[in-house]
């Protein structure tokens, strides 16, 4: 039993204790209210103290082959502060101006209107506005521009839209997805043309990508389903480790390099890839 649910049971034990208590139950009812008001937010205050956010202080496992998906299942998302690497429970949402509004697709008839069923995936501000990518898995995407004041808007391409990347002048952006023993993906740059954005491809992956970073040399390091590769500016693309091994893990949220290692956020854990010497570790906080 890992610390999170020995503290959560303890937590339980005493509540029920308490609940037991003659004196207790006499209390003022106001009293007992704030007192289960209190007891309700303790288990979030466990939650997120209950790992180390400092990857430093991880435990360095062997790269696991098999993951059982019984229990609660953990998709850590890695970021970097304070040239620190760190890791959290909850990927932080993409948080749009509060004037661009993205409505549900119940509202209109049409797929050339504004709609989303999920949050925005991403979004990446222009000189004339924001593009906003819409990723909702094997229903579909949209990828859309605003205004700068919101009111004015259009829809630029359909497709899963996963993250923008800017290199140099380029606005690049991931595409793909994997579903039913499928997985695709490429590279669509965004091209503005007589103040009118479009979308072309940039270059086809091996894979569908799920999230990137760059390097110090501007390289497009990119997770896929299947393994991470490196994008540079000629379009070559150069395979960096592959998950063939892996049958659970190949669902990731987030990729960080620091200190020249790779950290990627996945499903129960971390993997960190040393590009110096091609060491594999898989991080966890217990």
């Amino acid at each position: 039993m890992n610390q999170k649910k020995v503290k959560t049971s303890l937590l339980l034990r005493l509540v029920m204790e308490l609940f037991s208590n003659n004196h207790f139950m006499k209390s003022t009812m106001m009293v007992k209210k704030l007192f289960i008001l209190l007891i309700s937010l303790i288990p979030t205050i466990l939650s997120a103290q209950s790992y180390n956010k400092l990857l430093k202080d991880w435990k360095s496992n062997p790269l696991p082959k098999h993951q059982s998906y019984e229990g609660q299942i953990d998709l850590w998302t890695v970021y970097l502060e304070d040239d620190q690497p760190k890791v959290t429970e909850k990927s932080k949402p993409i948080e749009l101006p509060k004037y661009i509004q993205l409505k549900d697709s119940k509202e209109y008839e049409s797929s050339d209107k504004i709609l989303t069923h999920a949050d925005p995936s991403d979004f990446q501000i222009t000189d004339n506005g924001f593009l906003i990518s819409v990723n909702r898995g094997e229903w579909g995407g949209e990828l859309y521009w605003f205004s700068k004041n919101g009111k004015k808007n259009y829809h630029v391409d359909a497709g899963n839209y996963i993250q923008f990347i800017t290199r140099s002048n380029d606005i690049l952006v991931l595409e793909g997805l994997a579903h039913l023993g499928t997985s695709d993906g490429r590279i669509m740059q965004l091209i503005k043309k007589e103040d009118i954005w479009t979308a072309q491809k940039y270059l086809e992956l091996p894979f569908a990508p799920q999230t990137a970073c760059l390097d110090k040399e501007d390289n497009i390091l990119i997770v896929t389903t299947k393994n991470i590769v490196s994008v540079d500016k000629n379009k070559q693309i150069k395979s960096i480790v592959s998950f063939d091994l892996w049958e659970d893990h190949s669902t990731s949220s987030s990729i960080i390099m620091h200190n020249n290692i790779l950290y990627v956020g996945m499903l129960f854990g971390v993997y960190k890839y040393a590009l110096d010497t091609g060491k594999s570790e898989w991080l966890t906080p217990y």
